[in-house]
């Protein structure tokens, strides 16, 4: 595979045709059931609607920050025209998808944000939710 440039796009090319053939599928599989059910209550659906909204922001994180890079990097490779600036920006991105889910992660999911701010101790974009405990006194046993 080292001289011959070629075999990579067309092993590359069916492996993405594959993988992509299975992710729309399953993707559209799974839109069809969030948006068409109608047994459970409107709260959940809104809140099961909601969540896969964001869960698809998250999974698309990983298509901008790593395929598009990546795709940059095995063009360069195909047309042999290395830009130096380009690339490092690719390699930087690429390495960065960490930090990116994170940040994402913490601006979509609200416990997760919540939590975090707790934790700084940032009290003034959180509501503290303060929980009653009620004791029970022991239950009288017969004898």
């Amino acid at each position: 595979m080292l001289g011959n440039e070629y075999l990579i796009f067309v092993c590359s090319g069916l492996f993405t045709m594959f993988v992509w053939t299975q992710i729309f599928f399953f993707f559209a599989k799974t839109v069809n059931f969030v948006f068409g059910i109608k047994s459970q209550s409107q709260r959940t659906t809104q809140l099961q609607r909601q969540f896969f909204i964001a869960v698809c922001i998250q999974v698309a994180l990983p298509f901008v920050v790593i395929m598009i890079p990546a795709c940059y990097i095995l063009s360069t490779i195909y047309s042999k025209n290395f830009d130096i600036a380009f690339t490092n920006f690719s390699v930087i991105m690429i390495t960065s998808h960490g930090l990116f889910a994170t940040i994402l992660m913490l601006l979509i999911h609200k416990p997760y944000r919540t939590e975090t701010l707790k934790i700084l101790g940032i009290k003034k974009f959180y509501k503290s939710n303060k929980v009653a405990v009620v004791r029970m006194p022991p239950c009288a046993t017969q004898n």
